[in-house]
């Protein structure tokens, strides 16, 4: 009968390649977590910048509607004016790009909605109205007035949360009188 050996002698060359290997492996683990924590620090910006450019959205259509709203609140046509205290109709002004004019234009001529009226916004949004154009219901041509629509641009800005975040919104508001 044959006896095995008891103990198998391991090569002594060979006896630091388990460290080395585990060293590896704990450096690869460690990578991934690093890559890992900031990915998932990026994804949660990316997501608290969308949250606040919906807020901010959402705020604009605030402003839209509350124009609106004071259109739809007048009793006898506004009278369209180039400048005044808003809340005010804005006569017909082709040149005026409502996306480029600044900060200092929309405290000048728009109307801000009074503070607290939404939470969670840096600045309550402002609403400017603008006439547009009266489209007569008919072709006759007489003395006096003449049923029609009067058509109105209404412009909204608002911020979210943070103040670098706006939104510029605009619609035509058609009423009669």
């Amino acid at each position: 009968m044959s006896t095995l050996p008891q103990h198998i002698p391991l090569p002594r060359k060979n006896q630091g390649i388990t460290l080395v290997i585990g060293l590896m492996m704990l450096l690869l683990l460690t990578l991934i977590g690093t890559t890992a924590i900031k990915t998932s620090s990026y994804e949660q910006r990316m997501s608290g910048g969308m949250r606040d450019l919906q807020v901010s959205f959402q705020s604009a259509e605030s402003g839209l509607l509350n124009g609106e709203a004071w259109i739809g609140a007048q009793f006898a046509e506004p009278i369209p004016i180039a400048a005044g205290t808003p809340p005010y109709v804005q006569a017909a002004d082709p040149d005026l790009f409502i996306e480029d004019q600044t900060d200092t234009w929309w405290n000048a001529n728009a109307e801000q909605l009074p503070a607290g009226t939404i939470s969670g916004v840096s600045s309550q949004p402002y609403y400017h109205v603008q006439f547009v154009t009266f489209k007569p219901d008919n072709l006759v041509i007489g003395h006096g007035s003449q049923p029609g629509k009067h058509y109105y641009s209404v412009s909204s800005k608002a911020s979210g949360g943070n103040a670098d975040t706006n939104s510029i919104l605009q619609t035509t508001f058609t009423r009669r009188f």
